[in-house]
Order: C-alpha cells, then sequence, then structure tokens
C-alpha cells in the first residue's frame, strides 16, 4: 500500500475528518487532501507532522515485508537487496529509507539525492546529521548560504527552515539521519 493510502486510510480508522485532521497535523485542509490523493508522498518533514497527528510512529508509513534478519530484535540489518524503493517528495528531492522498522527508534536515517535545483524550504521536529556521500550542494540556514562538497556532513536543528540547492547538472546524495523527539 502506498503512504498516501496508508494516511487516508489511518485517518478515516480513526475518525477523522480532514477539517479535524487539519487542525491536528497544522497542515491545510486542502494540502492534506492533496497528499491522500497525490501518487507522490509528501516530504518527510511532513510525514512526521502527518504522524504526530494521527498518533502514530513515522515508521507506520514505510514498514512492510519481513521481520529482522538477526534473530536479535534490537537489531535492524537491510541488505543491498532489500532497500526499498525511492520515494519521489514533492518537496523536490528523492529518498529512500535505510532502515526495515522505523517503530521506536529515535533516529531516522534515509538517503537522499538531489537533483538539479532546489528543494522546497522546510522545517521538522528533529535534529539532523547530514553527510554529503556525492556532488556539492548548497545548505540555506538561517539566513546563510553553505557550500558543502563530497565527505562534509553537517548537523543543524530542523526545527529552523531549510533548503539544498543542487547547480550542478548531476544528482547530488546525501545521508541524512534525523533524530526525531517523539516516538508512539
Amino acid at each position: 500500500m502506498k503512504i498516501n493510502q496508508k494516511i487516508k486510510r489511518l485517518r478515516i480508522a480513526r475518525g477523522l475528518t480532514l477539517e479535524k485532521f487539519a487542525q491536528l497535523s497544522d497542515l491545510s485542509r486542502g494540502y492534506l487532501s492533496k497528499v491522500e490523493r497525490s501518487s507522490q508522498p509528501p516530504p518527510v518533514s511532513t510525514l512526521q507532522a502527518i504522524a504526530v497527528a494521527l498518533g502514530v510512529d513515522i515508521a507506520e508509513f514505510f514498514e512492510a515485508g519481513p521481520s529482522h534478519t538477526s534473530t536479535s530484535s534490537n537489531l535492524d540489518i537491510v541488505r543491498k537487496a532489500e532497500h526499498k524503493e525511492e520515494f519521489v517528495s514533492e518537496a523536490g528531492y528523492l529518498y529512500r529509507p535505510l532502515l526495515k522498522h522505523f517503530r521506536n527508534k529515535y533516529m531516522s536515517p534515509f538517503l537522499m539525492t538531489i537533483e538539479k535545483g532546489e528543494t522546497d524550504a522546510f522545517s521538522h521536529d528533529s535534529e539532523e546529521f547530514d553527510y554529503v556521500i556525492k556532488g556539492t550542494i548548497e545548505f540555506h540556514y538561517e539566513g546563510e548560504i553553505y557550500v558543502l562538497h563530497e565527505g562534509d556532513s553537517f548537523y543543524f536543528d530542523s526545527r529552523k527552515t531549510h533548503r539544498i540547492v543542487n547547480k550542478a547538472e548531476e544528482p547530488a546524495m546525501v545521508l541524512a539521519v534525523n533524530y526525531n523527539y517523539r516516538r508512539f
């Protein structure tokens, strides 16, 4: 089931109208309706707000398939062939979850691909560590622009609005690890 379908199913299962859902998520009714109908998932930051409004862990949107390949419930191994598809975010980047199970974890690692252009400016309720694997990006944060190259990393309060710009023809690749304040 696609992320957008899961959002709608969870909203309906909780008896929430779009109006009430908008109040709980601090997102507009029209935007949430668009999210539910879209073929593309919203940005991770929006998914976090939706998860909080629905009273679920963000993991609810990504988890599927077999459980751990380890005998320990404290270990999450994802083999190369098991990585999930890359999702196209409406915010202007692609992202791939790097875990099978996000439930009850404070950190959410993703591999982001930023094509030429810029992402929307966004914020989310977490702290974030990013490492530039490939390419050069501009990181726009608190009125400053930071040029970051392959091998550079940065850590920031992602509750502040930020944006990433890739001016190169080739896609940039960034490992992003969000530390989420809330778990369900």
